[in-house]
């Protein structure tokens, strides 16, 4: 119904929109990440709703916000996404690897002012468990 009444595709289209009003950005990721949590765990066809907006690539987009409770919240949208077992989930590990969804984790998980807080862990986590050959810094 939410995909339905076009709430979905519109919170995706703000979140993805870099020149958006911040507030207005983060909001969208909030309530992004509330269906994928609190409802896509558990009702696999809001999962395929959100994939098929493009949830999961608005989520990453948002790990550029500034503000550390939206990346947060993308961080759990998309821990939401890859680690639920569903069908579709080998879909939307494909999905990150085939657009930047890896490297803006990567960002999150190497930026020194996210250095053992809570974003750091959650990055980690993604990357050591679903893409573990990019959860190492780069060798130089």
């Amino acid at each position: 119904a939410l995909v339905d009444s076009g709430l979905v595709p519109l919170l995706v289209k703000v979140l993805m929109n870099q020149e958006e009003v911040a507030a207005a950005r983060n909001d969208a990721a909030w309530t992004l990440s509330s269906l994928a949590c609190n409802w896509g765990q558990n009702h696999h066809e809001m999962l395929d709703a959100l994939l098929e907006t493009n949830s999961l690539e608005a989520f990453c987009t948002a790990l550029t916000l500034k503000d550390y409770n939206a990346v947060e919240v993308s961080l759990k949208g998309i821990t939401v996404f890859v680690n639920t077992h569903w069908k579709g989930r080998q879909n939307a590990v494909e999905r990150m690897k085939a657009g930047d969804g890896i490297e803006r984790v990567r960002v999150v998980r190497f930026r020194n002012d996210t250095y053992r807080t809570e974003l750091h862990k959650m990055a980690q986590t993604i990357l050591k468990d679903h893409f573990p050959k990019f959860s190492t810094p780069a060798r130089m």
